[in-house]
């Protein structure tokens, strides 16, 4: 956790920043469910203070976490969102838009809504994020109003290696979850998300995904020959076979 902190406080220091964000997703590589991604974002004001919560000690990245300790950080970080120490949105790309659009697509548009939760839930605290380009006093979009206001000041951190294509000025950073404070904390928030809404699909029972998750484990695959395909699989990744147990390790490709 030290060292996480460290990191988004240097990234603080080095910017003069009110803000910092950070998103990441889950789910990427499954055959069945959504993909889920997560932003949160923490005043720099307030950085100080994690450092002496119980829970944001145990804060890393998800996949170094078994599923009891996300739960208990997601629980006990509950409080700090009520105190408004943080903020957190939720965004999620279902499987026939996976089928549509294609992965890395989908990827993109759950982070663009968990970004857009999360502007909701701050605003009132005045969070408004610049998008690509913007240029203070001159966007005339009602959606940025609150833009020449401190919340300029803002630095956005995605795991992985930036978009071309986004229409929020972002930073990426390559094994971000595992570097950044607020980069690992959405990865347990959407990690704990995403396996929620498996366990309470009506097949969840059916392919094993409170178990699972949807991922293609071997289990998993027996099943879909059993049972044929649910509509929360994703054909496009049936079709061609892409059956992998832990892809979301594989870093996001730029597009």
């Amino acid at each position: 956790m030290a060292s996480l902190l460290a990191y988004d406080n240097k990234v603080v220091r080095s910017g003069g920043l009110d803000w910092i964000v950070g998103v990441d997703e889950v789910g990427r590589g499954a055959l069945a469910g959504p993909v889920v991604a997560a932003a949160v974002a923490i005043p720099c004001r307030l950085l100080p203070k994690l450092r002496h919560r119980s829970w944001s000690k145990l804060v890393n990245d998800s996949k170094r976490l078994n599923a009891v300790r996300r739960e208990a950080i997601e629980s006990a970080c509950a409080r700090a969102l009520v105190d408004r120490e943080l903020f957190r949105g939720i965004g999620r790309a279902e499987s026939t838009e996976i089928d549509a659009v294609n992965i890395l697509q989908a990827t993109r548009e759950a982070m663009i809504r968990a970004i857009r939760d999360l502007a909701s839930q701050a605003i009132p605290d005045g969070l408004v994020l610049p998008p690509a380009g913007h240029v203070p006093g001159k966007t005339q979009s009602m959606l940025w109003d609150w833009m020449d206001g401190p919340a300029a000041n803002s630095r956005l951190l995605i795991d992985g290696r930036p978009f071309r294509s986004f229409p929020y000025a972002h930073e990426g950073v390559v094994g971000g979850d595992g570097k950044s404070f607020c980069i690992a904390l959405a990865s347990i928030l959407a990690k704990v998300h995403r396996d929620r809404l498996m366990a309470a699909f009506p097949s969840a029972q059916v392919f094993g995904w409170e178990s699972n998750k949807g991922y293609g484990t071997e289990s998993h695959r027996s099943l879909i020959r059993v049972h044929g395909l649910d509509p929360q699989h994703r054909l496009s990744f049936v079709a061609e076979d892409r059956w992998q147990s832990d892809p979301d390790d594989r870093q996001i490709e730029c597009f």
